[in-house]
This record gives C-alpha cells, sequence and structure tokens, in this order.
C-alpha cells in the first residue's frame, strides 16, 4: 500500500508527524469509542460512584467555591461536581492536549450530556411542547448552570451590564481602557452581537468602517441583518456610560489571506494578516487586551479533489502561515483560539439547492479541528470549553427536528426573534441563547482575573492612587505598562494574595439573591 504522506502537498511537510499521528488516531478511535460505550454501560448498570467518594479521587486546588476562573476557556482542571463519565473525559482531554495528541470532537459530545440542555423531561401523553413529548427548561442554559459547568474547576459568576460598567471604570483610573478584540466571521462575530445585546443599559455606539454611527437596536434589529455587508463588516462599539471600555470586530472568513480582496466578487473571502503585523508593530499601549481569534467554516465553502488536500489547505496551511504570528503576538497580549462550534448534520449543505454540496460537514471539521489544537503555539490559549455547550444546543435541535418543532414558535432569546435564538434551521450557526454562556466565560477571563491579585498599600499609598486597581494573573506582561510599573515600585511579591471576594468588592459587585434570578416565560 502506498504510504499516505508520500502523495502529501508540499506544505504538510513540514508536519509529517502531524500526519503520521492521525493515521494513529484512526485506529485509536475505534478503541476510545469502545472504551467510553463500556463506561457508559457499566455507569447505568452500576449506578455513580457515591459524591463523597468521587470527590475524594480528585484533587483539590481550590480554597472555596468562588475562586477565580484562570483557566476558563480550556478543559483541563476537574470540578467538585462532575460525574465519574465527565471526570474520565477531562483527564483524556487534559492529557491528550499536553502531549499535542489529536482530540476526537466525541468527547466533547459526551461531555455535552451533562452540559445545560434547554430541552427539560420527556412526556408520554403528547402534553408537552406543541402536542409533542418534549418539555423546555424555564431557564436559558446559562442559568441553568448556576455558574458550574461540570469540567470546570471554577464558578462563573454572571456579569450583568452594571457591573461591567463598575468594573471598567474602576479599572480605566488606573489601566486605562478595556479593550476586546474579535478576528473570524460571522460565527465569532456573532459573540459580539450577544454581548451587544448585554451591555444596551451602558447605551454603546457602533462605529462601522464606512464611518456610520449606529445605535444597539438598529445594528441587532432587521436593518443590520439586512445590511451586514455595510454595517457589520467591521466595526468598534464604545460606550457613553462605560467610558473606556472598547469592542472590536474584524472580518476574517479566511484569516490567514491579506485584508484586500482579489476582486469585487470575493470582497468577504479575506484574512487578516496585515493585521497582525499592525498589531506586532504597535506600541503595547495601543494593543487590545485580549484578541479572540476563529476560522474554519469559510475554508470548506470551496471542494477539493480529496479530503487530505482540504485538510491540507484549509487546516495545515492556515497554521503554517500564521503560527509565527500568533507566536509572537501572545508574547506582547493575550490571545485565544477559539475552537470551530460543530456543524448541524441533519441541515443539507447543499446551499440554495442547486446539487453544489461544500465539505462543510463535521467529519471534515474535526480534522480541521485536531490540525487547530496540535498546530497552536504554546503561547496561544486553546479554547474548547465552551464546545460541550455548542454540542448541546446542536442536540437540542436534532431533537427539535425529530418532533417537527415549528421554531418560529420557539421562545425569544431576549430581543431576538426565535430563528436566530435557537439557530435550529439552518447549518452553521450555535444559537444565541446558548453564546451567552459563551460571552460571560470571556467577561470571567477579562474583568474577574484581572482583579485576581491586589496589592496591599499604606493608606498614602491609597490616597495616591485614588482608586483600588487590578493586575494580571497570566504571564504575559499585557498590563505592566509604565503606570503599573511605577505603582508596584518597591513592593515586595509576598505582600500580593488573591481573594476573589475582595476584587468583587473592589467593583461594588452586589451578587443578586436567589429571588433576583430572572426566569424566562415559556408560552406555548
Amino acid at each position: 500500500m502506498t504510504n499516505r504522506s508520500i502523495i502529501l502537498p508540499p506544505a504538510s511537510c513540514r508536519y509529517i508527524q502531524y500526519i503520521n499521528t492521525v493515521n494513529r488516531m484512526r485506529s485509536a478511535k475505534i478503541l476510545v469509542t469502545f472504551t467510553i460505550v463500556v463506561a457508559v454501560v457499566v455507569i447505568f448498570n452500576y449506578g455513580a460512584i457515591e459524591k463523597h467518594d468521587v470527590q475524594k479521587q480528585i484533587p483539590r486546588n481550590m480554597k472555596n467555591e468562588h475562586q477565580t476562573c484562570r483557566d476558563i476557556f480550556e478543559i483541563g482542571s476537574r470540578s467538585k461536581k462532575m460525574s465519574n463519565m465527565t471526570d474520565l473525559l477531562v483527564k483524556v482531554i487534559s492529557r491528550k492536549k499536553k502531549k499535542r495528541e489529536f482530540l476526537p470532537e466525541l468527547f466533547y459530545e459526551v461531555a455535552a450530556q451533562e452540559s445545560p440542555s434547554m430541552i427539560r423531561d420527556h412526556v408520554h401523553d403528547g402534553s408537552g411542547l406543541q402536542g409533542t413529548n418534549l418539555t423546555l427548561a424555564k431557564e436559558w442554559r446559562f442559568e441553568q448552570a448556576k455558574g458550574q459547568l461540570p469540567y470546570l474547576a471554577c464558578q462563573m459568576r454572571e456579569f450583568r451590564a452594571e457591573d461591567l460598567h463598575t468594573c471598567v471604570r474602576r479599572r480605566s483610573e488606573v489601566l486605562g481602557s478595556t479593550h476586546i478584540t474579535y478576528v473570524g466571521d460571522s460565527r465569532v462575530r456573532q459573540h459580539v452581537e450577544v454581548l451587544l445585546d448585554l451591555i444596551r443599559d451602558l447605551q454603546p455606539k457602533i462605529t462601522t468602517h464606512q464611518g456610520d454611527v449606529l445605535t444597539v437596536e438598529k445594528f441587532l434589529g432587521e436593518e443590520g441583518s439586512k445590511h451586514w455587508k455595510k454595517y457589520k463588516y467591521n466595526f468598534r462599539v464604545e460606550c457613553a456610560r462605560a467610558e473606556g471600555l472598547i469592542i472590536d470586530f474584524h472580518w476574517a472568513a479566511l484569516i490567514d489571506k491579506s485584508e484586500k480582496p482579489h476582486t469585487k466578487m470575493e470582497d468577504v473571502k479575506i484574512g487578516a494578516l496585515q493585521l497582525f503585523h499592525r498589531w506586532l508593530n504597535a506600541p503595547k499601549e495601543l494593543l487590545p487586551d485580549l484578541i479572540i481569534l476563529n476560522t474554519g467554516a469559510w475554508q470548506l465553502l470551496d471542494i477539493r479533489p480529496t479530503v487530505l488536500k482540504q485538510i491540507d489547505e484549509s487546516a495545515v496551511q492556515v497554521m503554517t502561515t500564521i503560527r509565527p504570528l500568533l507566536k509572537s503576538l501572545a508574547t506582547r497580549t493575550t490571545v485565544v483560539w477559539a475552537l470551530p462550534d460543530p456543524f448541524k448534520e441533519h441541515i443539507s449543505h447543499d446551499f440554495g439547492h442547486t446539487g453544489h454540496y461544500t465539505q462543510q460537514t463535521s467529519s471534515i471539521l474535526e480534522w480541521l479541528l485536531y490540525a487547530q489544537i496540535a498546530l497552536q503555539p504554546n503561547e496561544v490559549i486553546t479554547w474548547d470549553s465552551f464546545l460541550p455547550v455548542a454540542h448541546s444546543s446542536k442536540i437540542d435541535c436534532m431533537q427539535f427536528a425529530a418532533e417537527n418543532i415549528n421554531v418560529h414558535l420557539l421562545p425569544m432569546f431576549s430581543t431576538f426573534p426565535s430563528l436566530v435564538s435557537w439557530h435550529c434551521t439552518e447549518r452553521m450557526h450555535v444559537g444565541l441563547e446558548a453564546l451567552t454562556v459563551a460571552v460571560q466565560m470571556v467577561l470571567n477571563h477579562e474583568v474577574t482575573n484581572k482583579m485576581a491579585e491586589v496589592p496591599i498599600m499604606s493608606s498614602a499609598e491609597v490616597v495616591a492612587t485614588k482608586t483600588s486597581f487590578i493586575t494580571q494573573p497570566y504571564s504575559t506582561p499585557l498590563f505592566l505598562d509604565t503606570k503599573l510599573k511605577q505603582l508596584f515600585k518597591g513592593t515586595r511579591r509576598s505582600t500580593f494574595f488573591s481573594l476573589p471576594n475582595l476584587a468583587r468588592s473592589q467593583c461594588n459587585i452586589v451578587e443578586p439573591e436567589d429571588s433576583d434570578v430572572q426566569t424566562m416565560n415559556l408560552k406555548y
């Protein structure tokens, strides 16, 4: 039999180890699947281990329930509240990521079974949703989680607009602006749209790449959807009631390509190469505090002669191009690579019903995900903790389809129409209600983490700074600008301590009582 690596395009030769690992994993995947199936059978036959027994097996690395999430983007630390099945999954995911081995998406699908679901119970008399046997949960996904996903070792808190306003204001007094930038296609742009909905009360102002200034109502409404190229291509968000908060979005469907299209017909097939170079040459104070990148779906639109050639051009070649840029950029600021969400396989990928099928399938996407994990620089954070939630959302949509549920009649999330609240009628995107979890992950990282370590100051120092402030717990010197260095001058490292509750008080954040938790009114 001909060696598979011989027929690969030249770009893959530099990553021959990548292909060899793929070949090994193809046979190993069957064994992994069999192991998980056996584990499930054992669990269902003999029952889960008693809670205190499970807790004895899990190493404790946190002192209280409210430990700040420092690894919220990556699965790898275990929670007190996981079952023995999730415990097994997290161990496998953590081990394979550390070894840079390929990680079957199957693990994220199984983890989705213990992630919050919008389908609560099944009845047997047709008294459920729209006369079916399905019933909906009475809380959205994030409220169901109550701050704890089973594969994260710490709790997330819910940030509301006023919380964000207070923290941004306090932080800007010492550290300057809070600047978050998203780069990618519509799958990551919708993260920004959910974030915009969250901060409506902060009076966000959206400035487009053409200089138009929009209100959030117009941007998120029918006008914005109809003219998305005009309004949602590249834009910046600033808030009248949260001065210092900046949110940018840069369209880069093919992230490894130039910002300038080859032709007018291909004006959406652009990348971010020049943007990366501008960041590398910019002063640190002009860099975003957090850069979130995503790509994958658009690379699979064009048909390639073979799957291996598709993987080579849409994954290996892409990462070969941008890997050194990301490696350098991640030494200057925090860079997060959001792994691609799964496609909905039960919906046709023959767009327009023309007989032209794309290669946007979950099986090919899985290989692309392998490459993005394996070829990512160590300095870049690989965001995979949202994938189980995305899979859970997909599974809900599959059950709706099986029961012929009319998604137009499902409850609206916030002010978004039902179709986009759930995104169950199209193949590419995760429902906006599920994306709330992703947005809260970003806010927990960008706000809570930066508040985790507070230096002990004398009364004179407190008066001099006129504020409390936040430091960056990561190793990247993101906020160690001149002002902060002067503030830390003469301060011994031993005087620093982690106190999340104090961090909350620094922002004057009041945790809501149980009675304050808002649940949705579901009307079927």
